[in-house]
């Protein structure tokens, strides 16, 4: 039967500290207990009645550290519940069942700040959801992901990151905290990957001013927002999309995140000297007819990009800006003259990704007054909009998926005259 560590929950007990006024008569103290005991427990203490899955075994250890108000002893088992992967689903007449968990994912309520020591505690319990994993298998596991991503021992301040390869491409970031080692991973699943430029999600409108702009022989389009928005995304779906034995298709990435068969693409690799601004230099000489740069860092970077354009290839790249008119802007600060802008620059689209409604549960709602304040840019607004409920296919969430949001520029003689003006 498996063993539940003590650590790991009284942490999150300590969590669970409240100022509340309310009157204060539950607490919890079970060592190398059941955890359906644990569960049945709770219920008779609460007068509720809660199912338990087949699936869910094992022994729990854990204590409060206060007396809690009802609705903090239940908060309190609902956080120690999904840290050991377990999820409570409602169920008809009011019960609830507890089950195990298919994937991470945080409880519902949110855990306050201990007066005790270990604050920052209960945000590893949130957002690093390792399901199964005691904590004091943590640090070893860590050292695995080092180690095998190539970045060695854990080394507690120094910041790395690097890309990993195992089938499905993650992109491994740590850096020290005051709390210990942060990891970030971005999993790039390939198999996701949609190569097909007509299911980015634009409009009909922008889909075919970007065909057209892809059709030209050199210029520079530009794709912007966060980290994590979908640029790359759109880059490898457009470059899919010119992909053919006519055309001279070369990158610079740092990382490569997907591969693109005839597609030559470069690793940037800093150890080498291999930066943007080489790399590019480099696939020049290679005679190419579309040039893609994962990222314009710097204005050495930018300035190669422009004379690329302006000598006859149709130069693809990603900007870090909040907006698509702010392209502008960021090359002016790398460095860029106004009119090598005006006379290179032929679109740019700002993206960002945002949640899609889980099409199994999604429910009709009419608009409320602000709500229609929204949509009174529309001739047309709509009359009903769907809102979010959860079920068992989107984990109770009420969301499945993602949708990409675009903003799209498009310079042309009059935005030339005007770039060229300013």
């Amino acid at each position: 039967m498996k063993k539940f560590p003590w650590a790991c929950v009284a942490l999150t007990a300590l969590s669970l500290y409240s100022s509340s006024l309310l009157a204060a008569n539950f607490s919890a103290s079970f060592k190398n207990t059941d955890i359906r005991e644990f569960i049945d427990t709770v219920g008779r203490n609460l007068n509720k009645t809660i199912l338990v899955d087949p699936s869910v075994q094992g022994t729990v250890s854990v204590r409060t550290y206060n007396v809690l108000t009802e609705d903090e002893y239940y908060q309190f088992f609902l956080s120690v519940l999904d840290l050991y992967g377990l999820s409570v689903i409602p169920m008809d007449n009011g019960m609830v069942k507890v089950v195990r968990s298919s994937v991470a994912r945080t409880a519902g309520a949110p855990l306050a700040d201990s007066k005790n020591p270990g604050k920052g505690d209960e945000i590893i319990t949130r957002v690093v959801r390792m399901e199964n994993v005691p904590v004091r298998e943590l640090a070893p596991l860590l050292r695995q992901l080092n180690d095998a991503t190539g970045i060695g021992n854990v080394v507690h301040f120094e910041p790395s990151n690097v890309l990993l390869l195992t089938g499905k491409a993650s992109v491994v970031s740590t850096i020290p905290s005051q709390y210990g080692e942060r990891v970030v991973m971005r999993l790039l699943d390939k198999s996701n990957l949609k190569h097909d430029i007509n299911k980015l999600g634009l409009i009909d409108e922008e889909l075919e001013k970007l065909k057209g702009l892809i059709d030209r022989s050199h210029a520079i389009i530009l794709v912007t927002e966060p980290t994590g928005s979908g640029k790359s995304t759109t880059l490898y779906a457009i470059l899919s999309a010119l992909n053919g034995h006519e055309r001279n298709i070369l990158t610079v990435e740092d990382p490569i995140e997907y591969e693109l068969e005839g597609v030559g693409q470069t690793q940037v690799n800093p150890r080498v000297d291999m930066t943007f601004a080489r790399g590019l230099r480099a696939i020049l000489r290679q005679d190419p007819d579309v040039v893609m740069i994962g990222e314009i860092r710097d204005g050495e970077t930018a300035q190669i990009a422009v004379q690329a354009s302006l000598t006859g290839h149709l130069v693809m790249s990603t900007l870090h800006t909040n907006s698509a008119a702010g392209a502008i802007t960021r090359l002016r600060d790398m460095g860029l003259e106004s009119f090598l802008i005006g006379s290179s620059l032929l679109g740019v689209i700002a993206q960002r990704l945002v949640r899609r409604l889980c099409s199994h549960c999604r429910t009709t709602s009419s608009l409320d007054d602000n709500e229609q304040a929204l949509f009174s840019f529309m001739e047309k607004p709509p009359k009903v909009i769907y809102r979010a409920v959860g079920c068992e296919h989107c984990r109770q969430s009420g969301y499945q998926g993602r949708a990409g949001i675009h903003e799209f520029l498009v310079v042309d003689s009059t935005m030339r005259r005007a770039i060229h003006e300013d």
